[in-house]
């Protein structure tokens, strides 16, 4: 209100834009308004102060109080919350806590005001409703809720109170209240509370006038109103929940509960159970329902044999333990003070031998605090994990002083703090409670708003009545016809702070449904606004938190649109299909942090009600609030159903025989994590996890356990690799030997040694790339930083050394060529070395670019990357396979960028030398090597094509691609140095001869051997090799049996006589079929013995044994085919003796292997000579 006060006092200065005047006209203005402010505030205070301060004053004047004096009672000598704290120990004499009494002659408000708006000068009435209250000392939410809605209602309108009637403005009406404390029902017992109370409630209605309402008591007390409300024929409004307090309306009709029915406490929680059983497919009859409760309290009896009822009709499987609370088992012990009976109670409702796999039971107690807690501790030492647990005390304090035990425990009650219902003075039920701590000290209960309510429902009661009178009468009314006044409360229909207010057919409250509760987690929002904060660095509102929920939205609607699209392409879908992202969106129904999201037919969120902020902080989110789950349309969280506790372990867990034991929250979670080297691969209920296969491992919460395959170079092929470089170099280095040694022999001269020793050194520099293959390898975890050099070294080496050598040849057969065509042209040429030198240092410098520019782009990596991961269910084990090799990055060039340039480099090379040998092939072999040099390029070729096909074939086997790799380097080296040393080593043994490479016997030798060799091995290396990988590996994905089958050999029933296709083992034949094919075999006699038989296809050697039926032999099919055939006769009808040959053969079952025909595999079918029936020769 400051500034509203501020811009009045400055209504008549003119401000100008000068600091100084600004200054000055606030000044006067801030002093003019602190004049006025102070006698607001102090007249305002006094009005406000004047009801508490009276009542705290001897009752003199008998004229003010209509009598309230005759009772003798004293003012009370504390306020209501300290007297409410009196323990059984402390006396209280009765005493009048508050009188609030308005006199209708009280204009003090009114004349506050001095503008034209006073309305002090307008003709208006008074009219006053006297309300009594009578309550024990434990009661001060009661008295102080009536405190708060008296005293709000009298000050409205300006100090008039409220206004009634027709028109408006012109009738008011005030409240005085009356509330007295009887005494502490504590100390002298209730029948002694109950005596004093009935006889104070009753004096009051004897002794003051206007006294037109009862508001009820708390407790057990409430029961005290009912026969003075009938004697003096007065509406009392009762706070009790129990039904059968209301039962007796026929014979007092001036009982009306304005709480809400407690028996309606336990239904959310046993439908939420019925709904999850349904959703789950499973019967209610399955689920047993253990109900425990006291039957000395109408509302510990009613409320949970509710309970029964309800769960009874759904087909649960129920059980009712009721027991005697002041009973005694044993002598002079209460049942209540009992451990050992209250333990035997838990007992039945989970015993130790069910144990912690099979005890789900929904548990319902109506008990009081020690009476759970004994339970409770009870349940959890025999092993218990409820489904739900319903206790009435979870709504009470006790919950708040266990906080460690409450977890997810279910609840019933009249009011939660979540409701939104609001009313006249304040927007929700918790700001009533927030007024009534800065008033009275203290954060009240829900009792505290119902007794707000009440004056307010009387409220609403009078304005119903008299909307439509003129100047109504209210005191004559009140007096005279207050049977309407009670006939119109029977049908009311209000809205109060405290919900829905309607009476049914017993005059309680049915205009609304208990408040069901659950103590669920607190939300995390609060964490979006405190990373929002660290990050931006202010604490954000709730727009925040929406706003961080709109892009969320959308990842679940795209989630869900793409869920069972195989490779979705996203984009299209949102430039081609947008129009289907759109509906979609209008049908999702899924949660966010800002609550639930559904659209309606507007395609507004209509997933939750609003909150009185739209959003509240919550706090921590770990820990536990009392969350509303009914009514619906009141509700906060979502019910936790069923409890963690009662849930199989995820897989990873297991359940966890101290928390089961040990853990106060006895609903909540009761999973561990596995230990290290052991899993739980699916969902369980077990109390360990099982433990890893020999050969795996596992870190802690393991689903499955791992065994690695790294595929790392055995140490063995480590040193074969180096024993190819040993072997290699020591053959080259031997060559060179040779070649210094015989310098000056013919052979080596007309050899140009200078080729042929940047021949040998380009062998030994490729074979040392071996030397970084085999260190090119680190293991899983290690440093790559080594491997990645040797990555990067191993092109260099091998393609440096091999352009060397081969370049070599294409400078000497250069240089011969050079010779030859100027001796065509009688010219003499001297071609020097230099030129040798220039053409090999040309090709390398190409070569040396492209490696250089390889290393600075994009470098090899060593990678070691999944090749696969295979899960063996029966055991748990998840093999995961890895390679390591020479990769590049790939974030850049692709390797293929180098490579395709060296291959060219390298594959012109060979081209160029194999023409100018051609060209120079008519010169003798004293000069040049084209025969060698063109069996060393074939030599290379057949390499390349047989090492590519099996390098492709084991990329992903670490120990084959290193072999294969390493066997090719070192091959090529040491067979190239052959073909070229190995000739001239014999022709300087020999002498040089005149004879071409075809007249030569051991060149020939040579050639052909060397074709047949290559030949075989590259055939049997490009069959067996993938066979290798496969049995290692196991077949590729999609390969059936069969044609796995077709691999390794091809069957007898792929060939059929040119028809191209596959036909089934066993064909189908007509019986035409199977005669004509009868006659390619005929057996005179089946004898014990042997017998030889010729057909048209070839002929047999068998031998048949009639004892046991069994007939062997071997077939000599026509062309050099054979097979063996081995049947067994299952059943023959009648003996061989006395059948002989006319008996048919039924059944004979034959195995053929290895029968290889190009055009026709023919089944062979045994049958005798005579014709046989029909029947039996389809049946053959």
């Amino acid at each position: 209100s400051y500034p509203a006060f501020d811009a009045l006092s400055n209504n008549s200065l003119h401000v100008r834009n000068t600091t100084g005047y600004i200054h000055k006209n606030m000044t006067a203005s801030c002093c003019n308004f602190l004049s006025l402010h102070l006698v607001l505030v102090s007249t305002v205070t006094l009005a406000l102060f004047i009801p508490t301060a009276y009542a705290q004053q001897p009752i003199s004047d008998t004229i003010e109080d209509n009598g309230l004096s005759n009772l003798k009672l004293p003012p009370c000598s504390a306020s209501s919350y300290e007297i409410s704290q009196y323990g059984p120990k402390t006396p209280l004499s009765a005493c009048i806590l508050y009188d609030i009494n308005p006199n209708e002659n009280d204009k003090l408000i009114p004349m506050l005001f001095d503008d034209s708006t006073n309305t002090t000068d307008q003709t208006f009435s008074f009219a006053e409703v006297g309300l009594v209250q009578v309550t024990p000392s434990i009661c001060h939410n009661h008295r102080d809720g009536a405190n708060t809605a008296v005293s709000i209602l009298n000050n409205d309108n300006d100090g008039r109170g409220v206004a009634i009637g027709y028109p408006v403005n012109s009738t008011y009406i005030k409240f005085r209240l009356i509330s007295i404390i009887a005494g502490n029902n504590n100390n002298i017992g209730n029948e002694a509370y109950s005596l004093l109370h009935k006889q104070i409630l009753d004096e009051v209605f004897q002794n003051v006038d206007n006294v037109h309402f009862i508001l009820g008591s708390c407790s057990s007390a409430s029961a005290n109103d009912k026969p003075i409300a009938l004697k003096h024929a007065k509406i009392v409004l009762s706070q009790v929940g129990s039904p059968g307090f209301y039962m007796d309306v026929a014979n007092n009709p001036y009982v009306f509960g304005i709480h809400v029915n407690s028996d309606s406490y336990t239904l959310p929680a046993l439908k939420a159970l019925q709904f999850h059983l349904y959703a789950m497919g499973e019967s209610t009859k399955n689920q047993p329902v253990r109900v425990v409760y006291r039957d000395r309290s109408e509302f510990f009896k009613s409320t949970c044999e509710s309970a029964i009822d309800a769960a009874t009709a759904q087909g649960f499987d129920v059980t009712a333990i009721e027991f005697n609370p002041y009973g005694e088992e044993i002598p002079g012990l209460p049942n209540s003070q009992n451990v050992e009976f209250l333990e035997g109670l838990a007992d039945q409702l989970c015993s130790a031998d069910e144990g912690p796999n099979t005890n789900n039971a929904a548990v319902f107690a109506c008990v009081q605090e020690r009476d759970a807690d004994v339970m409770l501790a009870r349940m959890r030492l025999n092993g218990c994990r409820p489904t739900l647990a319903w206790f009435t005390t979870a709504t009470w304090g006790w919950a708040t002083d266990n906080a460690d035990t409450i977890p997810f425990f279910l609840g019933g009650g009249q009011w939660h703090e979540n409701f939104a219902y609001s009313d006249k003075y304040f927007a929700n039920g918790k700001a009533v409670l927030e007024y009534g701590k800065e008033k009275f000290g203290y954060m009240g209960s829900y009792d505290h708003v119902v007794s707000y309510a009440m004056p307010m429902l009387i409220v609403e009661l009078l304005i119903s009545y008299f909307r439509i009178a003129d100047s109504p009468d209210v005191t004559d009314v009140l007096v005279n016809r207050y049977e309407e006044i009670r006939r119109s409360l029977m049908n009311i229909n209000a809205h109060t702070i405290f919900g829905p207010v309607s009476f049914n057919e017993y005059q309680r409250n049915d205009g609304r449904g208990a408040a069901g509760t659950q103590w669920v987690q607190r939300g995390n929002a609060t964490a979006v606004l405190e990373y929002g904060k660290e990050k931006f660095g202010y604490m954000g509102s709730y727009d925040q938190i929406v706003s961080y929920t709109m892009p969320m939205l959308i990842v679940e609607l795209l989630t869900s649109y793409f869920e069972v699209v195989d490779s979705p392409d996203v984009v299209d879908t949102l430039v081609n299909r947008y129009h289907e992202i759109r509906r979609s969106l209008l049908k999702i129904d899924t949660n966010t942090i800002f609550g639930p999201v559904s659209f309606n037919e507007y395609q507004r969120n209509d997933g939750r009600g609003a909150a009185g902020t739209q959003w509240v902080q919550r706090g921590n989110a770990t820990a536990f609030q009392l969350g509303c789950i009914s009514p619906i349309d009141q509700a906060d969280a979502s019910i936790v159903l069923p409890s963690p506790s009662a849930l199989p372990c995820p897989p990873g867990s297991h359940l966890d025989q101290d928390l089961i034991e040990g853990d106060p929250a006895i609903l909540a979670d009761k999973c561990t994590l596995c230990p290290s080297d052991t899993f739980a691969q699916y969902e369980n209920i077990n109390l360990q996890c099982q433990e890893c296969p020999e050969g795996s491992s596992s870190e802690e919460g393991a689903e499955y356990c791992v065994a690695t395959e790294d595929n790392l170079t055995p140490p063995g092929l480590e040193v074969l690799g180096f024993i190819f470089v040993a072997l290699s170099w020591s053959s080259t280095i031997g060559y060179m030997v040779w070649l210094y040694l015989k310098r000056e022999d013919p052979v080596v001269k007309m050899s140009q040694p200078e080729s042929l020793f940047l021949l040998c050194v380009g062998a030994i520099i490729s074979t040392s790339a071996i030397i970084p293959l085999t260190l090119a390898e680190v293991a899983p975890g290690e440093s790559t930083r080594g491997a990645s050099a040797a990555c990067r070294s191993i092109p260099f080496l091998y393609s440096l050394g091999w352009v060397l050598m081969y370049t070599s040849l294409t400078a000497k057969s250069w240089r011969l060529f050079k010779v030859a065509r100027n001796a065509d042209q009688a010219r003499r040429v001297r071609v020097g070395v230099n030129e040798i030198y220039v053409t090999v240092a040309v090709v390398l410098l190409f070569d040396l670019a492209v490696l250089i520019a390889w290393v600075v782009v994009a470098p090899l990596q060593y990678i070691r990357t999944n090749v696969s991961t295979t899960l063996n269910e029966a055991t748990g084990v998840m093999t995961i396979e890895t390679v390591g090799a020479c990769r590049g990055s790939p974030d850049n060039v692709s390797m293929w960028a180098f490579l395709a340039p060296i291959i060219f480099i390298h594959v012109v090379s060979m081209i160029v030398t194999n023409v100018i040998l051609f060209k120079v092939r008519g010169i003798s072999d004293r000069y040049q090597e084209q025969k060698y040099v063109a069996l060393a390029s074939i030599y290379i070729c057949e390499l390349v094509l047989l090492g590519l096909p099996i390098l492709i074939a084991v990329q992903e086997a670490g120990e084959a691609r290193y072999i294969v790799i390493a066997g090719v380097i070192f091959l090529t080296d040491t067979g190239v140095l052959a073909l070229i040393f190995v000739p001239k080593i014999k022709f300087a043994k020999e002498g040089l001869h005149e004879v071409a490479v075809q007249e030569s016997v051991e060149a020939r030798y040579i050639v052909i051997a060397g074709v047949i060799f290559l030949t075989d091995t590259g055939v049997l290396a490009l069959i067996f090799v993938p066979k290798i990988k496969f049995a290692k590996e196991g077949l590729p994905q999609g390969l059936t049996v069969a044609e796995s089958m077709k691999i390794s050999r091809p069957s007898i029933l792929d060939s059929g006589s040119g028809r191209g296709s596959r036909r089934n083992a066993v064909a189908t034949t007509t019986v035409e079929q199977i005669r004509r094919r009868a006659s390619l075999v005929t057996v005179s006699t089946i004898e014990n013995g042997s017998f030889n038989t010729s057909t048209s296809i070839g002929s047999m050697n068998t031998s048949f044994n009639g004892n046991n039926r069994t007939l062997s032999g071997k077939v000599s099919l026509n062309g050099g085919m054979s097979a063996a055939v081995l049947p067994t006769i299952r059943s023959v009808e009648g003996s061989a003796e006395s059948a002989g040959a006319g008996e048919a053969i039924s059944e004979v079952e034959k195995s053929v292997n290895d029968v290889y025909n190009t055009n026709t595999a023919e089944e062979l079918l045994l049958k005798p000579s005579n014709d046989c029936d029909t029947s039996i020769c389809t049946d053959v």
